[in-house]
């Protein structure tokens, strides 16, 4: 497999010179920095971290959400981290071991080692970014595996392998600005790899970014988080360590600390904590994320009705019974 570059086109925006909604971009998603952001420290902690014990990240209207059952949830969440970023965040002992490795994105991503590091990092996270960050859409793990595993070999044979960091994108979620490095590698890791050398345990929850998770891996989520053992924390990341991250964790806070805990109150929290508000679609309808970012904020209210039906019976009832069920009895009617 070729390993795809950035084609320009005659952009009729100016400010994007690398624009191309059909493109799929070798990306470098950590340590990378926006436009007008100064390089990141590879050795510091991901973008955007956070744990459930944490100080309010943001300040909020009104009363502040209740705080009950945080401290027990033993979590924490991200975005995409480099080989130094995870170091960084095991020795910061903000976590706890044993930790597994919760990963939602469904787009191809992995490691590169590089004979020469970019950005004082040896062993960078990539991934291959196409419009909306929507490559992989409708694919499942197998799938997504199959094609990750391929690109990463591929890449690594590439004599003249280019490494592209996003500076910015457009309005619909594209490419706008890259800058190239040229790399050289020496190998790849598989996330799975990477997290296994760390003695760290994984799993994946391949998720269309900016898009509410499917009903075959909420029934998975739910079956693992469900059956966790004594103590075991869990690192939930994404890309961006934005709405995927905060869907999961709110889910993770739901199925431990709901019907104690309202609702409103665990959607408020993750996004003091550092997520994405779950209840702001953003505020021109218009935009490409509007109809998804609805649909997450139901689906997200759907889960909380279910956890209150499914954990007195230990949650036998699973999450696509449980539709089925509330559609064949009428009630959505």
């Amino acid at each position: 497999m070729s390993t795809p570059t950035p084609t320009a086109k005659s952009p009729s925006n100016s400010d994007c010179p690398d624009a191309n909604s059909g493109a799929i971009v070798l990306v470098l998603d950590a340590p990378a920095a926006k436009d007008n952001e100064p390089a990141p420290d590879p050795s510091s902690l991901p973008k955007n971290f956070r744990t459930m014990t944490d100080a309010w990240h943001r300040t909020g209207n009104g009363n502040p959400p209740s705080r009950q059952g945080l401290e027990k949830l033993n979590a924490s969440g991200s975005a995409q981290y480099c080989k130094g970023q995870l170091q960084a965040m095991l020795s910061s002992k903000r976590v706890s071991l044993p930790l597994t490795i919760v990963d939602l994105r469904q787009e191809s991503h992995g490691f590169f080692i590089l004979d020469q590091p970019v950005q004082g990092e040896s062993t960078i996270a990539v991934g291959w970014f196409a419009e909306r960050d929507w490559m992989s859409i409708g694919k499942g793990l197998v799938s997504v595996l199959a094609d990750e595993d391929a690109r990463l070999g591929s890449a690594t044979k590439n004599a003249k392998l280019t490494v592209n960091e996003i500076k910015s994108v457009n309005s619909e979620g594209g490419v706008c600005k890259l800058k190239p490095y040229p790399v050289v590698t020496a190998g790849w890791l598989s996330e799975r790899q990477l997290a296994r050398k760390a003695d760290l345990g994984y799993i994946r929850f391949p998720t269309t970014d900016h898009v509410r998770p499917r009903d075959e891996e909420v029934d998975r989520f739910v079956g693992f988080d469900t059956s966790l053992g004594r103590g075991t924390w869990l690192h939930f990341h994404c890309r961006g360590g934005d709405g995927r991250t905060t869907t999961f964790l709110a889910m993770h806070d739901m199925i431990h600390n709901a019907p104690a805990v309202k609702v409103d109150d665990i959607l408020i929290r993750q996004y003091l904590l550092g997520g994405v508000d779950l209840y702001a679609p953003p505020s021109n309808s218009t935009n490409y994320q509007y109809p998804f970012a609805v649909e997450r904020e139901e689906f997200i209210r759907n889960f909380y009705d279910y956890v209150r039906a499914a954990k007195p019976g230990g949650f036998k009832l699973r999450w696509t019974e449980w539709v089925t069920n509330r559609f064949t009895s009428g009630e959505e009617q």
